[in-house]
């Protein structure tokens, strides 16, 4: 039995979105920092950051990564409620990989949790691409929360495949002499 996909919203207008309009973004931002610490309240046990804090950080990220020539921000909208956007950053390719010289990073995508599944997602990734596209970069990337399932499913859906692991650790380091002589000790018993 094939999956039924709901129709994408009527008038879903996707269009850029100018550094000085970034605060636009952030109810958007505050229901996906919301999603991410309700699906994993503390990732690698780091607990989140409040919303006031994330929000403040999140958007000093943007306004640094709009100071690059490629970086861009798209918003979705319907009845002139913006209901989602995207935002991209542009960098070199992987060293090891031919992913072309230069490789697309979205940073976010963020729909409206009124509307998420009904294909906001998926209109703004393919206007996305497209505009990658013309501008001759071939590869994009991503990172998904391990415990973010139904995004994993998503991306999967429109072509990306897992390629790396992300591990995240402590600056201090453990101390991993007295864990081996204990592994040591219990082998040897």
């Amino acid at each position: 039995m094939a999956s039924v996909q709901q129709p994408v919203l009527p008038l879903v207008k996707v269009q850029a979105l100018a550094v000085h309009e970034f605060d636009r973004l952030e109810p958007l931002w505050l229901a996906l920092h919301e999603h991410h610490v309700r699906i994993s309240p503390t990732l690698a046990g780091m607990p989140a950051r409040s919303t006031r804090e994330a929000w403040a950080r999140r958007r000093a990220r943007y306004i640094q990564w709009a100071s690059a020539p490629d970086t861009f921000a798209l918003i979705a909208e319907a009845n002139d409620q913006l209901v989602g956007y995207a935002f991209v950053t542009v960098a070199s390719g992987y060293c090891s990989w031919n992913s072309g010289e230069r490789q697309a990073q979205l940073e976010t995508l963020s729909v409206a949790p009124s509307i998420r599944g009904q294909g906001v997602g998926e209109r703004l990734l393919a206007a996305v691409r497209e505009r990658l596209t013309k501008a001759g970069i071939e590869s994009i990337t991503l990172a998904a929360a391990c415990a973010n399932d139904g995004a994993h499913r998503f991306y999967e859906r429109h072509g990306f495949r897992r390629a790396e692991i992300v591990f995240v650790a402590a600056t201090a380091q453990p101390d991993l002499s007295a864990r081996a002589q204990n592994v040591s000790r219990k082998r040897f018993a």
